[in-house]
């Protein structure tokens, strides 16, 4: 019930409700009875006419309460696609004592009738009360004038009860915010009676500058009134409030209030929706650059058949590798086993400026990923799971393809995993995620026809992905390996070659240390195990566990076991992780694999890690 009651409380809704409504479970019906009160609903024309808009509700006629009062019947339905589930069932609506001319215009769904005001003619006086959001992210401030069907969306409200003993008529309201919109139209109340109260919602058309900022901004928000009392005096007074404007990159997890939220993965990601946003398929950066991976898939047409997807889904990650794009994890974030930080605001580039940069975070790859995909017409889900995010594209076909996209991993010169292997850890994240209810998948294209926007983007010269020195012409590679330099060939069979100092076989125990994007550094334990195959191939099984404090008096557990595979090159042992599992406090969930370069310096093992994640680390061991 309280999901149900949430989404109608005045911060998320455009209705005032009354702090006395509720809800209640009727276990005889398998229902929810729920009992509401909203102040402003019915909304007064004038000259005795009142109407009440009643969407997606079907009419079934008027009966008579034990109170002698009138009530409309109505069956409703509706869905809501964020939290999963539909609502259908009955609604009846107490009219008020006195009504005549009732009628239900079923093309406007508006409910219309006649009461004429029989009460006092003393004088009106309106008590307001002036609200303003905390913050609005620039990205999306499309989305915040179209009123759309996304809860919490409006940015200023202001409401309006007439506490006199008479009616007071005429009442306008408009909103201005800062320098960045105009002075908003005029609402107008023809008339507000006493008792009754009106409420006056913002959803302003922002101008397209609010979109350059780069940093938090603070704004003003105006709202200014008038109204005209029994006596023909006109009265205008009015109120405000401040905003912070967040940067063009700033995205907010959630935007439910801490007494709103339940702590669950669906809330603290309850603006999951509207990262479709920086999704950005119509972007001539990103149409040039998802052109290029087309054309070196042949020329495929990717709509048409699961085959000719694939193939261009391939190339679309592979012209990442080709131009050694990296991933990073987020500033500001200590624990390296995370991709983002679900309790913050997170700086989220557009996917322009992650080909400018060729590097980015778990979010930011899936959001170009998904421009990418879009942009050769395949339908794309940015999937949310906790600390981790990745594209999930459908083919042809309705089957999914998902794509670990951080897989490019250090780049060229620390490693980047093949394309088939990125679609395997993909799956395998799905499938766990999927096992622990915790996945949020987010349909791109019907949060762009449900109003999230792209915002405007600066305007940008037709050739300048050469001016980045991006790699257009590249090769496709063969299945199972990976574009960019050639790898080296196979090893000859028989033992590998050893590093010069002495023999990296054995089991070896020692320290790691991993520097924290705050500067610090932490230390941990780790075990190593060295063997060789028939073959030749070096196989080693990785062992670390670190304690750290959790911020809440207490520690947390992280762990993590690694399998990996290579062999001595240039006098050092180059290992490429081929199987990762984390764990924090015992909970385990697949990572990305890590690249490993060893030596042995006087008898000590001396190794250098790219962390799959993003990051690194130095170890020294020695030989149990």
């Amino acid at each position: 019930t309280k999901i149900l009651l949430r989404d109608l409380t005045p911060s998320r809704a455009n209705l005032e409700m009354r702090s006395d409504s509720k809800a209640r479970y009727d276990d005889a019906n398998s229902a929810v009875v729920m009992d509401l009160h909203f102040l402003g609903f019915g909304r007064n024309l004038g000259h005795g006419q009142w109407e009440w808009l009643l969407e997606e509700q079907k009419f079934f006629g008027t009966a008579t309460n034990d109170a002698g009062r009138t009530v409309a019947r109505f069956e409703f339905y509706t869905e809501d696609a964020e939290e999963g589930f539909a609502l259908k069932g009955p609604a009846t609506y107490v009219l008020p004592e006195g009504i005549s001319n009732l009628n239900w215009d079923v093309n406007e769904e508006k409910l219309t009738y006649d009461l004429p005001y029989t009460g006092p003619m003393g004088q009106g006086r309106l008590k307001a009360r002036f609200a303003a959001r905390e913050r609005l992210m620039s990205c999306l401030y499309k989305v915040y004038g179209l009123e759309t069907e996304f809860d919490a969306q409006w940015v200023g409200k202001a409401v309006f009860t007439n506490v006199g003993d008479g009616p007071v008529t005429d009442l306008k309201v408009r909103f201005k915010l800062g320098s960045y919109s105009e002075l908003d139209l005029w609402q107008k109340f023809p008339e507000v009676l006493p008792g009754q109260t009106v409420v006056a919602v913002y959803h302003p058309v922002l101008n397209r500058s609010i979109a350059e900022l780069t940093s938090t901004t603070p704004a003003n928000l105006m709202c200014e009134w008038k109204y005209t009392d029994v006596e023909g005096k006109e009265h205008d007074d009015g109120d405000g409030g401040r905003i912070s404007i967040l940067g063009r990159h700033e995205y907010v997890f959630s935007n439910l209030l801490p007494e709103e939220s339940m702590g669950t993965f669906e809330d603290v990601n309850s603006n999951a929706d509207l990262v479709a946003a920086w999704v950005s398929r119509d972007d001539p950066v990103v149409k040039q650059f998802a052109a290029a991976a087309n054309k070196a898939a042949g020329g495929e047409g990717a709509p048409y058949s699961d085959e000719a997807a694939i193939k261009v889904l391939k190339a679309c990650y592979e012209i990442w590798q080709a131009n050694n794009f990296t991933y990073q994890g987020p500033v500001g974030f200590a624990d390296p086993t995370m991709s983002f930080d679900n309790n913050i605001v997170q700086s989220i580039k557009f996917p322009r400026d992650v080909i400018r940069d060729r590097s980015a975070t778990c979010i930011e790859l899936a959001c170009l990923y998904c421009s990418m995909a879009e942009a050769v017409g395949l339908k794309s889900f940015l999937v949310l799971i906790p600390g981790h995010a990745y594209p999930v594209v459908q083919l042809p076909s309705g089957n999914l393809l998902p794509v670990e996209a951080t897989g490019v991993g250090g780049g060229q010169r620390y490693g980047t995993a093949p394309f088939a292997r990125v679609v395997e850890a993909a799956m395998e994240n799905t499938r766990k995620a999927e096992e622990d209810g915790l996945i949020i998948a987010v349909d791109i294209r019907s949060a762009w026809t449900r109003g999230v926007s792209n915002p405007e983007l600066e305007k940008l010269p037709a050739d300048i992905l050469q001016r980045w020195g991006i790699v257009l012409d590249f090769t496709l590679s063969p299945d199972g390996e990976g574009a960019g330099p050639t790898p080296p060939g196979p090893q000859p069979p028989g033992p590998s070659p050893t590093p010069e100092s002495g023999s990296p076989l054995g089991q070896w125990a020692g320290q790691a240390t991993q520097p924290l994007p705050d500067g610090t550094q932490i230390h941990w334990p780790l075990v190593l195990e060295l063997t060789q195959d028939p073959s030749g191939v070096i196989k080693g099984e990785f062992y670390g566990r670190y304690e750290g404090d959790n911020g809440w008096g207490g520690t947390t557990v992280y762990e993590v076991w690694e399998s990996f595979e290579g062999a001595v090159r240039n006098g050092r042992l180059e290992m490429q992780g081929t199987s990762k599992t984390n764990a924090i406090d015992g909970q385990r969930f697949q990572g990305m694999p890590d690249t490993m370069a060893l030596t042995i310096q006087n008898g000590i093992l001396m190794g250098e890690v790219q962390l799959g994640e993003g990051g690194g680390l130095t170890f020294q061991a020695q030989k149990q």
